[in-house]
């Protein structure tokens, strides 16, 4: 199975089944009922928050199916900088999130769910990140590999992202985009 998308008159085994760009700070981004048939799924989400603190870097949060218990949700991730940090969560922590500090700079997370409408398994995804930022007078540049599973057998059929912390909004031009591989 190819994850490319080919230009006009080529096939593909992925289908756009949701998209949006913010014109608007938002708390969360939603896809709403998402269309069903499908293998797994392909998230690109290009996120830029409003918070100004230079922290450079904040967390993509999910929530699947509207489920904000973050006891169903465990994470793991790699973060690289300077150097290499592991961490475990039990919460919904899956990509980052840029701050504020310039307006050029978005993080892009590329998301994948394999087997997400089966209702005899855990929901598990993996996420390659980039986030850009600035922390006093430095460019930051963080990569991040995170893995997670929703404790949940249930279909994934609307997904919610937010900022890590709650009262931060994403900013205009914050974007995200489901496909479904077939």
């Amino acid at each position: 199975m190819s994850v490319f998308l080919f230009g006009s008159g080529g096939s593909s085994d992925m289908k756009l089944i949701f998209s949006t760009k913010l014109t608007s700070s938002a708390n969360t981004i939603s896809t709403g009922t998402l269309a069903t048939g499908y293998r797994g799924l392909v998230i690109d989400v290009v996120a830029r928050c409003d918070s100004a603190s230079s922290v450079s870097a904040y967390s993509l949060k999910v929530a699947f199916n509207g489920d904000n218990n973050v006891s169903n949700y465990r994470s793991s991730r790699a973060l690289w900088r300077n150097n290499v940090a592991g961490s475990a969560f039990d919460n919904p922590i899956i990509g980052c999130v840029t701050d504020s500090s310039n307006s050029n700079q978005y993080a892009t997370n590329r998301i994948v769910i394999l087997n997400h409408e089966e209702t005899n398994n855990y929901k598990g995804l993996q996420t390659i990140a980039q986030c850009i930022g600035t922390q006093g007078t430095l460019s930051q540049y963080t990569g991040a590999a995170n893995v997670a599973i929703w404790e949940n057998t249930d279909a994934i059929t609307s997904i919610e992202f937010r900022v890590e912390e709650n009262n931060f909004n994403f900013v205009a031009g914050s974007s995200v985009a489901v496909y479904g591989l077939k």
